[in-house]
């Protein structure tokens, strides 16, 4: 037992070249980002890609630390006490595939991801960001009401402007169909007109009709298909 808790932790070895993960990096001096390319196609590193990498660094050391080989022994505990020599050595290539695994991960995904080019973006909007407003930053005043409406007064002024783009639509889209109203009463008023003089020009003649006796009518027209019928 004494041999198992002082045996020592195999730091893994890295056959493969250098991670980019384990590339040392001068955060300071990648305040300004450069996002061009350089010879061999590779994106120059910002501040807060450094920041990242540096933190996953950190993480992914503190990951294998928990896999030390005390942890192993114990877990395979009939393999470590028939050849403890043969389980250090399955160990170390554990470890060693473990750790190049997880940045070989990372590193796909920061290419897939473009996170680079993103961060390195970040880094370029955060260097132009103005620094000299001569008004005071916003701080909490530790009132939840009062802090909440500098936040909500902006989007109530989007809310508001939006809604008199509407008023101006609709109040346009009405004054079209008044105008498409009155031109209709106009038409139907001429109509009404036109009705009204017909029916007035139809009552004078059935009153003329009523004034003439029936029996002149009749000779009247019998006298008329008589000479339009002389044989008869």
């Amino acid at each position: 037992m004494a041999e198992l808790e002082d045996a020592p932790t195999a730091a893994p070895q890295e056959s493969t070249p250098e991670s980019t993960l384990d590339r040392p990096r001068d955060v300071e001096s990648m305040d300004q980002t450069n996002t061009s390319e350089t010879d061999d196609g590779e994106v120059p590193e910002g501040r807060h890609m450094v920041m990242l990498r540096q933190a996953l660094d950190k993480t992914i050391k503190k990951f294998l630390s928990a896999g030390r080989f005390s942890v192993f022994a114990k877990n395979f505990r009939p393999v470590y006490e028939k050849n403890p020599k043969m389980l250090k050595h399955i160990h170390a290539q554990f470890m060693e595939h473990l750790d190049t695994n997880i940045k070989g991960e990372l590193a796909c995904l920061f290419k897939e991801e473009n996170i680079t080019l993103l961060l390195n973006e970040m880094d370029r909007l955060v260097s132009e960001a103005p620094t000299d407003i001569d008004r005071p930053m916003w701080r909490p005043s530790g009132d939840p009401t009062e802090d909440l409406r500098a936040h909500l007064v902006p989007l109530k002024q989007r809310q508001k402007e939006r809604l008199q783009e509407l008023l101006v639509e609709l109040e346009e889209k009405n004054k079209t169909l008044q105008d498409t109203l009155g031109s209709k009463r106009q038409h139907l008023r001429e109509t009404q007109k036109k009705v009204q003089e017909r029916m007035k020009e139809m009552d004078e003649n059935v009153k003329s009709c009523k004034d003439v006796p029936v029996q002149q009518m009749e000779r009247f027209i019998r006298t008329v298909e008589s000479l339009n019928n002389p044989s008869k």
